[in-house]
């Protein structure tokens, strides 16, 4: 065999049969790692979710109250304005009274 040939079938020694054990205990620790990491990211994903739901809720909350307030100042304003009204034609029928007279 040419030396050169780097396809060559190498029988397994000593030599290589840890190395190949060393390089498959590294990947199968990266692979564990990994799959710890991905469970903390599902996690930090699920939290995120929960904080999302919560806060959506608040704001829904926060957002009927304040409906509720408008509703409630627009009722005092047209009740304002309707006493206005009540005024401004008492003041006229008074003053067209007094006209008369």
């Amino acid at each position: 065999m040419d030396s050169k040939d780097l396809t060559q079938n190498l029988p397994e020694t000593e030599t290589t049969k840890p190395t190949i054990e060393t390089v498959l205990e590294r990947v199968n620790a990266g692979f564990a790692a990994l799959s710890l990491r991905m469970d903390g990211i599902e996690s930090d994903i699920a939290e995120a979710r929960n904080d999302i739901a919560e806060l959506r809720k608040e704001m829904q909350d926060g957002f009927r109250r304040v409906e509720r307030k408008i509703q409630l100042l627009n009722n005092d304003f047209l009740d304002r304005r309707a006493d206005y009204e009540d005024i401004l034609r008492r003041v006229e029928s008074l003053e067209n009274d007094r006209k008369a007279s």
